[in-house]
């Protein structure tokens, strides 16, 4: 073995130099792209368990919503740390009044709930429409809704 690395020294450099960078693209490769463990969302959750909010409250709260006659569906759900408010409402609905509808769906979480969630609201109509669909944000960190289209 000795005498055949002599023999073909640039052979057995240019060898070892390859073999090193494939055992360093496959450690590279497993560390980056098949690391299967953890959280999806690193710590971006913690002391979510402080701030729960039970599929309870969620449930009162598309309740009370659904009974407004404007309204056809409601649907609340947590991702993460954002609640996100669907709110499914008759074509003919003015927007001032959807709007109120979302700022009334915050004001059922609690100041501790608020400023750790941050909340979407989508107002949306089955028909066509030039008004709708309709998003509004509200990070955790502020108190007002940003309306986009």
């Amino acid at each position: 073995m000795i005498n055949f690395v002599k023999t073909h020294k640039f052979e057995s450099v240019i060898t070892f130099i390859v073999l090193i960078i494939i055992i360093f693209i496959i450690v590279f490769a497993k560390i980056f792209f098949f690391s299967d463990t953890g959280d999806p969302y690193g710590n971006r959750l913690d002391g979510i368990e402080k701030y729960r909010i039970n599929e309870d409250k969620l449930k009162k709260i598309e309740t009370d919503l659904e009974k407004k006659d404007d309204i056809n569906n409601v649907d609340i759900f947590i991702t993460g740390k954002i609640i996100n408010i669907m709110i499914d409402l008759n074509s003919e609905i003015d927007y001032d009044l959807a709007k109120s509808y979302g700022e009334e769906a915050i004001l059922n979480f609690d100041k501790d709930e608020q400023s750790f969630y941050d909340v979407q609201i989508y107002l949306t109509t089955k028909d066509e429409n030039k008004t709708y669909p309709k998003i509004g944000y509200k990070s955790k960190s502020s108190k007002k809704i940003s309306w986009m289209k």
